[in-house]
């Protein structure tokens, strides 16, 4: 039997079509949680822009706002990549199991490359050395400056477990949080926890019940409806985030440089179909006032 260019190309259809539906199968977790975008741009910067001040009483001709310059954020694409090869025997015999077995796991290999680099975000939010924003400070961190002209600062981090106690505690200081000016945050709802299996049967008590958890009076549960669960298993301890969900969505930011899919190299001489997977992408966050970090040491 000879392998045919067309029998190739059949070959390249379906393990294209074999990688589609198992990454659609998979659970996207990260895609919750960043605004995913498109772009054929090596890098992306994002210029810091403070917020403007209240309204000034009117006294006949309008004031005119400045900005202060915030602080920015480069996203400049990195590159990845795969690949599975293919034994002519393979679909000679047509051994369609084992040409299953590998596109899926050129799928995972994708899948476990992408999330895993997602949450890396929530993995080192503590860590001052991974950060993408030009304050040089973490994610979640106790000394973020309000601009790079006001040296005070604010926390979102913390070490407290996750309890209902320390649930309250954290929603209220992220209402406390305050913009550039020292005004109130505007847009500042939490209604997201995110989590990881650790902490997942608490965190489903604490949101998910009518009543209020762990106490013995019938008290009602502010938090259902109010509040989504998000568990990943890509957040392997305790650590647990408050998100308010409108700021994520404007701050936490992937971009997509060239998505990975397979494409076919055949090498006609060693009888090897040969199947890369590349793929370039950006990652990171531009206000860290979106979220709220504990992590406890127990």
């Amino acid at each position: 039997m000879i392998i045919s260019v067309e029998d190739y190309a059949e070959l390249e259809t379906g393990i294209e079509r074999l990688y589609n539906v198992r990454t659609k199968n998979l659970p996207d977790y990260m895609g919750k949680l960043f605004t995913v975008q498109d772009t054929n741009s090596i890098e992306e910067t994002h210029l810091g822009l403070g917020a403007m001040g209240i309204m000034a009483p009117w006294n006949g001709t309008v004031t005119y706002d400045g900005y202060d310059k915030g602080y920015g954020t480069d996203y400049r694409q990195a590159r990845y990549q795969t690949g599975i090869q293919l034994e002519e025997r393979i679909f000679r015999y047509k051994q369609f199991s084992e040409i299953s077995t590998r596109a899926w796991a050129a799928a995972d290999a994708v899948y476990k490359t992408t999330q895993g680099y997602g949450f890396s975000v929530f993995m080192n939010a503590f860590n001052d050395s991974y950060t993408s924003r030009k304050d040089s400070v973490a994610l979640c961190s106790t000394a973020h400056p309000y601009s790079p002209v006001d040296s005070r600062t604010q926390t979102n981090e913390g070490t407290l477990p996750l309890t209902v106690s320390n649930f309250e505690t954290t929603r209220k200081a992220m209402l406390n949080f305050k913009d550039d000016k020292g005004d109130v945050l505007v847009g500042m709802i939490p209604n997201i926890l995110l989590c990881g299996v650790e902490n997942e049967k608490t965190a489903r008590q604490i949101i998910g019940t009518n009543e209020e958890a762990y106490i013995a009076e019938h008290a009602i549960n502010i938090y259902k409806g109010e509040f989504q669960v998000l568990i990943s298993p890509f957040i392997t301890d305790k650590k647990w985030f408050m998100i308010a969900g409108m700021e994520m969505t404007n701050n936490l930011n992937w971009y997509w440089g060239r998505r990975a899919v397979p494409e076919r190299d055949s090498d006609f001489d060693t009888e090897v179909v040969k199947f890369k997977l590349i793929c370039d992408f950006a990652f990171g966050w531009d206000k860290w006032s979106f979220i709220y970090g504990q992590n406890p040491t127990s």
